[in-house]
């Protein structure tokens, strides 16, 4: 049976943090490194993932590469900071309303399997998915561990769905310009998501499907299918 890959991003697709956690990741390098972090305005970099951004700072400010040593203890301050921050103030970092139930509602559909493609680094992203009670058990999910570029992860997560199924049509869910960027790359259609409801971000450069959260089950469902039709 032929299935539709359904890709979703994390950071401002499926949970919130309206940027507490990029000032995190800001705040563990400087805490770590005595070093000034450039700008937590990811547009700035050429590739938005934490590998890229991570390397080019510190390649930067030190001239060489980082050691696996100090990638790694670095990543353990950060984690621990997301980990502080949401036993201090969880309020702070909740699910893009529905994401767990529209998960759930995708999971039963055989039609359907689920992917997560995001620009962040894999153990510090689950942090962010169990505190609102997301897991990643049946999601073909790929992160920034090593990887360069967004392309890069996409196709991850879509390669390791072909290997157990026909996939017939993929779908990217993100909320950011980079997202639009690269599905157009890669010619994959976006659902943009919103979750201020400034849909016009997505709208005024062309995108037609555009969500504020995932409450509305029914019309989410309409939107996929739509995009399917459209792509037969």
């Amino acid at each position: 049976m032929s299935k539709t890959l359904i890709i979703f991003d994390i950071d401002g697709t499926l949970v919130n943090s309206d940027s507490r956690d990029s000032k995190a990741f800001a705040d563990s390098y400087q805490e770590f490194f005595d070093k000034d972090f450039h700008s937590i305005d990811w547009r700035k970099y050429e590739h938005v993932t934490d590998h890229t951004i991570f390397h080019s700072v510190y390649q930067d400010h030190f001239g060489h590469p980082c050691s696996d040593e100090d990638l790694h203890a670095f990543q353990e301050r950060y984690i621990d900071k997301l980990i502080t921050n949401r036993q201090n103030h969880p309020e702070h970092y909740q699910e893009v309303a529905g994401a767990r139930t529209i998960l759930d509602v995708l999971h039963a559909e055989d039609r359907y399997i689920l992917g997560i493609g995001t620009g962040g680094w894999r153990r510090p992203q689950l942090v962010k998915l169990e505190h609102v009670g997301i897991s990643v058990d049946q999601i073909y999910d790929s992160y920034a561990d090593n990887m360069p570029t967004r392309e890069d992860i996409l196709q991850e997560s879509i390669d390791l769905a072909r290997q157990d199924h026909e996939i017939t049509h993929t779908i990217y869910l993100g909320d950011a310009i980079w997202d639009l960027h690269t599905t157009r790359n890669m010619d994959i259609p976006l659902i943009g998501v919103r979750h201020h409801g400034d849909h016009e971000f997505f709208t005024d450069k062309g995108i037609e499907h555009v969500i504020t959260d995932y409450r509305d089950v029914e019309g989410f469902i309409g939107m996929i299918e739509e995009i399917v039709e459209a792509g037969a």
